[in-house]
């Protein structure tokens, strides 16, 4: 019985993870089409955030995630002031 439980506990951490992989893929995803959006517009955070997004070096990753946040936060805030106009 208890591995019946340790099996039915794993799967549903599982499930929590898969979940939250995908919540916070979808919002990459808004992030790269918001910036594919703008990337002619001459924005250098655009850019920033697209070579961030497309990283590929494990250890260039992990920097990359710290700083695609922060870009994040600051097109949101420039959104927000954008959509006040």
């Amino acid at each position: 019985m208890t591995l019946c439980f340790q099996i039915q506990d794993l799967n549903l951490a599982v499930e929590g993870l898969e979940k939250e992989r995908d919540f916070y893929f979808s919002k990459l995803r808004d992030v790269e089409v918001l910036c594919q959006d703008h990337e002619t517009d001459g924005t250098p955070i655009v850019k920033q955030i697209l070579d961030i997004l497309y990283a590929t070096e494990v250890r260039q990753t992990t920097l990359c995630f710290v700083l695609l946040f922060v870009a994040y936060a600051k097109l949101f805030i420039e959104k927000k002031r954008l959509c006040k106009m």
